[in-house]
């Protein structure tokens, strides 16, 4: 295996010196700084050759990374210099074909791009002013010091090629030239409208990030026969869709009846409904909604029925960065099951799980104690500030538990319905037994009686009859 990893940083001469005299220019600054990322978090060796229309020096090497611009299209020696890198990974059947990754300098119509870069992982090192969409390019420094978006992007480029490596590495060890068809690195992210584009944008630098491939890729085209074409063969390639659902619902073209996301999501979950796979999907509700729109309220509570109904979704409402590694476990859950999904019997069981929220710490207390009493063997999963472990352990106790009980005293209708979600989604989650019951003790509060009627021996206890009723049941419990 060599001992270094070399890659080729092909630019127009142009972009390099829009520089007073006497300073380095963008791409001499941002090779510097890229080196030394590299050099930290790499365990191979990198070197980094600079490329520019102004030389002759093409070399054979292991990634190509095209520093994308309008000059960079105009340059025909850039433009040379790519086909000669294609043309050498197509004519080697040992060569990577996926060691291409984009700089994006500034913005230029995707429409002129070569397929391979098109399809290439890209990091944009520029953004549109909001007032008149010009295009201003990241600078290490600004005003205020440091500038943390041209930073993450480095290190968002630094973690692609580090990633390249260790894939590299992967085949190797193990011969398998088929790594990247691996359907369990590619991701499908569906389309999201402004309110979530940020949080959608951060979400695929985190996976691209992590080594996985993120679909869709190209532009989406406007036929809509062809979009859906688009759409079902790039979910074909996908284990997993994450669908962001903010407060607006979505343009909708002359063309179209519904938006782009809505098309996504029925495509996705038709493709969950065709069995023998184990496609998965997740549906991130933002934590920062502004009004629903009719019919973006429609469309959401359609996507929480289906989930509710076939039990192929996961809907979560978690702040982003807990989000985001939400998603790359759950992309990896059924080596995590390996793990923590038991086969049931009664040993093995959990007991009863008791879900109850902060409000009720102290006023659950005395239940407590009555379980004790009984002799009733229960588990509860408190949030100890780790919200993803917190969500792992309540997978995890709803899979192994042989019944439940939600307790609620201060009638929070939106709570006491998530855990009635959680409940019916279980067997989703891996839970291959029945529950013995299903308690609910929320007093004098109106709860969704589909979700009831759905249960397996649903038991409805209000404040007159609650501690009778509940010894009889937990007392026939202790007693199996």
């Amino acid at each position: 295996m060599k001992e270094t990893c070399e890659i080729i940083l092909c630019y127009s001469e142009v972009d390099n010196s829009n520089f007073e005299s006497g300073n380095k220019g963008w791409i001499d600054q941002f090779v510097l700084i890229f080196q030394k990322f590299l050099d930290r978090i790499s365990e191979r060796k990198c070197i980094i050759h600079k490329l520019s229309d102004d030389e002759d020096a093409y070399e054979d090497v292991d990634i190509f990374i095209p520093v994308i611009s309008p000059n960079f299209l105009q340059s025909e020696t850039c433009q040379e210099y790519l086909r000669k890198h294609l043309k050498r990974i197509s004519d080697d059947p040992l060569k990577n074909s996926d060691s291409v990754y984009a700089l994006v300098y500034l913005p230029v119509f995707e429409e002129e791009l070569n397929n391979v870069v098109k399809e290439a992982p890209k990091v944009d090192f520029f953004e549109l002013e909001s007032f008149s969409d010009v295009p201003v390019v990241y600078e290490s420094e600004n005003e205020e010091g440091i500038n943390q978006k041209y930073w993450s992007r480095v290190s968002d480029l630094s973690s692609m090629v580090i990633n390249h490596i260790r894939n590299e590495i992967s085949m190797i060890d193990s011969g398998d030239r088929s790594y990247f068809k691996n359907e369990t690195k590619n991701i499908y992210v569906a389309n999201v409208v402004n309110e979530c584009l940020e949080a959608r944008e951060a979400l695929i630098r985190d996976l691209k990030r992590h080594g996985y491939n993120v679909y869709p890729k190209g532009s989406m085209p406007d036929n809509k026969i062809e979009l859906s074409a688009k759409i079902k063969e790039e979910l074909s390639y996908c284990s997993v869709s994450v669908h962001m659902l903010g407060g607006e619902y979505g343009h909708v073209s002359e063309k179209f009846r519904t938006s782009i996301s809505e098309l996504e999501h029925d495509l996705s979950l038709e493709r969950a409904n065709q069995g023998n796979n184990k496609f998965k999907r997740i549906v991130w509700l933002s934590t920062h909604l502004t009004e629903m729109s009719d019919r973006q309220r429609f469309f959401a509570e359609r996507v929480i029925q289906q989930s509710e109904d076939k039990l192929l979704t996961e809907i979560v409402d978690l702040p982003l960065a807990e989000f985001k590694s939400l998603v790359r476990k759950f992309i990896n859950s059924d080596q995590f099951q390996e793990d923590i999904n038991l086969d049931y019997s009664a040993g093995d069981s959990e007991g009863t799980y008791l879900m109850y929220s902060d409000y009720d710490k102290q006023n659950v207390v005395k239940l407590k104690n009555k379980l004790n009493k009984l002799g009733v063997r229960y588990s509860v999963c408190e949030n100890e500030g780790n919200a993803f472990d917190t969500f792992e352990r309540h997978k995890y106790l709803l899979n192994n538990c042989s019944s439940t009980i939600i307790f609620n005293s201060n009638q929070n209708k939106d709570w006491i319905t998530s855990k009635l979600r959680d409940v019916l989604k279980s067997k989703g989650l891996g839970r291959s037994h029945s529950y013995d019951f299903n308690v609910i003790y929320t007093p004098e509060c109106d709860i969704n009686t589909d979700l009831i009627d759905k249960l397996e021996f649903p038991i409805i206890l209000q404040s007159d009859d609650f501690e009778r009723k509940l010894e009889g049941f937990l007392a026939k419990t202790a007693n199996n």
